[in-house]
């Protein structure tokens, strides 16, 4: 449920040494700062990562879609690593790279139009309601 219609990127250390141990301690670093910003209870939140170059993959599920739509606007605003306080692991793991963040709700609402239709349909359909 959580990574079906949650927020996503990837953080990406290629700078990183990698191995499990590694993997296990990112994934613990990311989960604690994404719980504490978020306020969200930790079943809502999965943290993954892997090895070529570490990469870290968080989802956050947010009760609904206009507080989700918002902490995403946030994010992208102050970029992934400010908003998360993640700045510190960096002297560790090297420069992060984040990915774009996608809302998987959109993607699942709305599959065959562009992300700017999923934009305007949005704000229509709140015009709509209200």
């Amino acid at each position: 449920q959580v990574k079906q219609k949650s927020l996503t990127a990837d953080v990406v250390y290629k700078q990183a040494t990698c191995n499990q141990a590694i993997v296990e301690e990112a994934k613990a670093f990311w989960k604690d700062p994404i719980l504490k910003t978020t306020g969200l209870p930790r079943e809502r939140i999965v943290v993954e990562a892997l090895c070529g170059s570490l990469v870290v993959t968080w989802f956050i599920l947010y009760p609904n879609r206009a507080m989700q739509q918002a902490a995403k606007q946030q994010i992208e605003t102050q970029t992934v690593v400010n908003y998360f306080n993640m700045t510190f692991i960096e002297q560790r793991y090297g420069t992060a790279e984040a990915s774009p963040i996608i809302d998987l709700s959109a993607e699942t609402e709305q599959e065959s139009i562009p992300s700017q239709g999923v934009a305007n349909s949005v704000v229509v359909s709140r015009g709509e309601t209200e």
